[in-house]
């Protein structure tokens, strides 16, 4: 069972931190609603899904609402490394595609695995382990804010450390395989070097591109009070708003039964 934690005005950001990140690591399942808008250079793009996720054994399912309604992906962990993809268009087959290939990440910040709450958890912790943070100094805390119909706490992270750098690539890589490794976004470093067309452009080896030191200049979380798990995250960097995602439709721990994780599921379209 999901742990509800009930905080009184005296807590801390730390605390706050703390209990919502341990209500994370307790989610072995998720069933929820992202609805995400993304800056690609100068335009913003939506999208809107349905997400079942399990931790152990990984296991996702995605059903695309918007702007492609009825588009879905299944990553079974357990059965075969690649995803199948059902287009939900004429005459276009079921496909199995990587999670991290063009197809599938195209058009996205993130790859399927980082759906859910785990991989903005690591993002905070990577940026508090880096530079010894004591999150009280550079948050500021609403502990009163309505987001919709919910009462959370807003907490808004300034990072002090955030610059553009330049990066001697040391060996062979991509956008992709950097990003993941510093990190950071890989489409951020697309937007700061206009000579890389795509995330999966080779870098070589001496050659000096622009990135980002840390994923975000500035997050701004809204946490739920019941849930204790973030419903909206803002992302920022030097130009405004790169990203955010708003959580609805929250389920923590339910059960799925084992053929909801099979392209042969009676609802799913593959």
């Amino acid at each position: 069972m999901l742990l509800v934690f009930h905080l009184s005005f005296s807590q801390t950001v730390d605390e706050i931190l703390d209990k919502t990140f341990k209500n994370i690591e307790s989610a072995n399942t998720l069933r929820l609603v992202i609805i995400s808008r993304e800056r690609f250079f100068n335009n913003y793009k939506t999208d809107k899904g349905i997400y079942k996720i399990s931790r152990n054994p990984i296991l996702y399912y995605y059903k695309q609402l918007i702007p492609n309604s009825g588009a879905e992906v299944l990553v079974n962990s357990e059965i075969y490394p690649m995803a199948w993809v059902n287009a939900n268009e004429w005459m276009i087959p079921t496909l199995k595609l990587s999670p991290f290939g063009a197809q599938l990440r195209d058009t996205r910040h993130h790859n399927l695995y980082h759906a859910g709450f785990d991989y903005f958890k690591k993002i905070l912790c990577v940026l508090k382990d880096k530079y010894s943070i004591n999150w009280d100094k550079i948050v500021s805390l609403d502990m009163n804010a309505k987001l919709q119909e919910y009462d959370c706490y807003k907490l808004e992270i300034i990072n002090p450390y955030y610059k553009i750098i330049n990066f001697k690539i040391q060996q062979p890589t991509t956008p992709q395989e950097l990003a993941l490794k510093l990190n950071i976004c890989d489409f951020s470093i697309l937007e700061l070097n206009p000579s890389i067309e795509n995330i999966f452009k080779k870098l070589t080896p001496g050659q000096v591109i622009k990135i980002p030191n840390d994923y975000a200049q500035k997050i701004i979380i809204y946490i739920d009070k019941k849930l204790m798990l973030p419903r909206k995250i803002q992302v920022y960097d030097t130009k405004g708003l790169w990203e955010e995602y708003f959580f609805e439709s929250i389920e923590v721990n339910s059960k799925f039964c084992k053929e909801e994780f099979s392209k042969n599921y009676k609802e799913y379209g593959f």
